[in-house]
């Protein structure tokens, strides 16, 4: 309850709303000239261009004579959701209209890897189950 010598709270001023508007507007329009600027780049892209290759990426001719490489067996384990990734890349190959077998898709993978920097590859490689962190080659902790 209020009491008589309380005065009725007094109305909230209107605060003008041009100012507001306005600067909606200046929002409104640098938005629209940033999305025309961005169609522009995106139109000026040619998308029918191929992407550059790293030329150690790129088909080597045949081979000098000489010497056949000699190949190393190795055995490797692989979780099996990444055994199902190269079967999906297997099959992404065919319908490339490329045949390609696990053993030239983990090489192709490698020559990728060979390719990053190390902090791209640094990146990539923590991203792997078991890959850890080793003390930097000045720490004699933990070394015999």
């Amino acid at each position: 309850m209020q009491s008589e010598d309380s005065a009725p709270p007094e109305a909230i001023p209107e605060k003008p709303l041009r100012r507001r508007a306005a600067s909606a507007e200046g929002v409104l329009q640098r938005q629209q000239q940033a999305l025309a600027e961005a169609l522009a780049l995106a139109q000026s892209i040619d998308y029918q261009a191929q992407p550059a290759i790293p030329p150690e990426l790129l088909p080597r001719g045949k081979a000098a004579k000489g010497r056949k490489p000699e190949w190393v067996r190795g055995r490797y384990r692989l979780t099996p959701a990444e055994r199902r990734q190269l079967d999906e890349l297997k099959v992404h190959a065919r319908s490339l209209e490329l045949k390609v077998r696990k053993n030239e898709l983990l090489r192709a993978g490698l020559l990728l890897l060979g390719a990053l920097n190390e902090i791209e590859l640094k990146a990539v490689l923590l991203r792997i189950d078991g890959v850890t962190r080793v003390p930097a080659s000045g720490s004699r902790k933990g070394r015999r």
